[in-house]
């Protein structure tokens, strides 16, 4: 089983991940740990038609940003890997300076930091908000973490009202 930790910032940008959550849900053997900050609650309202229980059911498992003592900011809790989609300049400038107050934060930290003990470091993404402009490089981005994306766009609606 894959075990992949997914954060979404408060950066515009919010359905891509939406949709790399659903990406994610549709592949057989991923766990999804999510984490939502209070400013991407607040764009996932603003920006798509979605409610935030809705995204959030998404994931397998969900945790409030706030609860920094959650597993998924433990360095035992082994991943493959975490991904912050979108990932807000401020949510960025936090992970580059360590400045972990909030789960968010502390996840990617401890996933930065994991030891060489369980293997190669893991994989830590972060999509900006500055890539937020230019959707086809998310695409890309997107297309080449989960093949089965080739093709395909998101207009931040759910498959049912595509």
């Amino acid at each position: 089983m894959k075990r992949v930790v997914v954060g979404l910032s408060g950066a515009s940008g919010a359905v891509y991940g939406i949709r790399f959550l659903e990406l994610l849900r549709a592949l057989p053997g991923v766990e999804t740990h999510l984490v939502v900050s209070d400013a991407a609650k607040r764009t996932i309202i603003e920006e798509t038609d979605w409610a935030v229980k809705d995204v959030e059911a998404l994931a397998t498992c969900r945790y409030d940003n706030k609860n920094i003592g959650a597993t998924i900011a433990s360095g035992s809790f082994r991943t493959d890997g975490m991904v912050i989609v979108p990932c807000s300049v401020k949510a960025a400038a936090a992970v580059a300076h360590g400045l972990a107050d909030n789960l968010l934060a502390r996840a990617a930290e401890s996933e930065d930091k994991q030891d060489c003990a369980a293997g190669p470091k893991q994989q830590l993404y972060q999509v900006t908000q500055g890539l937020n402009m230019f959707a086809s490089g998310i695409e890309q981005f997107i297309q080449r973490a989960v093949p089965i994306t080739r093709g395909e766009r998101y207009n931040g609606k759910r498959d049912s009202q595509k």
